[in-house]
């Protein structure tokens, strides 16, 4: 599954054509524009990208665009306290942005199957989808890329976009501020319960907290890594990783990437938890150390099956009393959105049909 991953991580950042989205997954639908009701939401020269994590703002009052960094001063644990940088900036930022493959934002817009009047960019027309077709359940070749940004002024000392970066982390000009690409989660719908991948760039001033089993999880490659497994320190890459990018023509910044680990199950052979996290996106959303499961998390991607008006999960993650990491508890009177937080997203109170029409319900 590393051999996947990296096949992903590659694919996805292709140079692509377009002017104002210089890699491949930045010309696809972005989440604002699903959750919106856009009916075309890809290749949109000039749209503003960045904004607060969607997923951490419907649980926290949050800024619309960007969100503060974890520090001593916005942390609600304790125990992060320890994992905090000590080269941030006072009230260093972050930004993030969520895009899907044509595959899954064709799915969202127009899903197919008995009866489809809606599309699923409501939790009503979610409803109406599982009502008339059972369970939701994205195509196979389905993609998720979230991204998470670090802006230069969020530390100290910057970056520079217009200088050759030699710390090892690719770097993009948005609107009039230089952002490192600091976190990349890709997740393929390809299994029944999603692969799960998480990739960081090796770097003590973006991602000191990089593989440390004692926030999340240790890094885990043995396709891609010459060191399997390894806790932060530089690894080199493994020819066959150099060979799959030097193909691709990939910019050489994604060359000192490496990936974190994959997820496909809830539990190992030994049934104990299977772990992963960024050291960066799971931080600063505040998930406690050792508590980062991305497929458990997203397994709790759900809303009322017996309420009106319809309520998506609350906690936007696992309930109070129920496992963040290993197999999630089962849930009575929820209906699930096939681990997609995308769809937790989108608003509860009205139905977009196929047309695109909106209108209450």
């Amino acid at each position: 599954m590393e051999h996947f991953a990296w096949q992903l991580f590659v694919a996805a950042n292709c140079a692509s054509s377009k002017t104002t989205s210089p890699l491949m997954w930045e010309t696809w639908a972005e989440q604002t524009c699903l959750l919106h009701g856009g009916k075309d939401c890809t290749n949109q020269e000039g749209r503003q990208r960045l904004h607060a994590s969607v997923l951490a703002s419907k649980a926290r009052d949050l800024p619309a665009l960007c969100q503060p960094m974890t520090t001593a001063k916005t942390t609600t644990d304790s125990a992060l306290l320890p994992f905090v940088p000590k080269n941030l900036s006072a009230d260093p930022q972050f930004c993030e942005e969520v895009h899907v493959n044509q595959a899954e934002a064709d799915f969202i817009m127009s899903p197919q199957g008995r009866n489809v009047k809606y599309s699923l960019q409501t939790l009503p027309g979610q409803n109406d989808y599982i009502y008339n077709n059972g369970p939701l359940s994205f195509p196979s070749s389905a993609l998720e890329v979230k991204a998470d940004w670090l802006p230069s002024n969020a530390i100290i000392p910057g970056f520079n976009c217009a200088e050759p970066v030699s710390s090892g982390y690719y770097v993009e000009k948005i609107g009039d501020e230089c952002y490192a690409l600091v976190g990349l989660h890709i997740s393929s719908k390809l299994l029944p319960n999603w692969v799960w991948a998480t990739f960081e760039p090796q770097s003590t001033s973006t991602n000191p907290n990089r593989c440390n089993d004692k926030l999340y999880s240790n890094c885990v490659d043995p396709w891609g890594s010459l060191v399997s497994p390894s806790n932060g320190q530089r690894t080199g890459m493994t020819s066959q990783l150099r060979n799959l990018m030097d193909a691709a023509a990939l910019r050489r910044a994604f060359y000192n990437y490496r990936l974190v680990g994959v997820q496909t199950g809830y539990v190992n052979a030994q049934k104990q938890p299977v772990l992963l996290g960024n050291s960066f996106t799971e931080f600063n959303a505040q998930v406690p150390p050792q508590q980062a499961s991305c497929m458990t998390c997203h397994s709790y991607a759900s809303f009322t099956s017996n309420t009106q008006p319809i309520v998506e999960n609350p906690n936007f993650g696992a309930f109070p009393g129920t496992p963040a990491v290993g197999i999630p508890s089962p849930l009575a009177g929820w209906n699930k959105q096939d681990f997609s937080w995308l769809l937790g997203i989108m608003p509860p109170n009205g139905t977009v049909n196929a047309g695109g029409v909106t209108a209450k319900k």
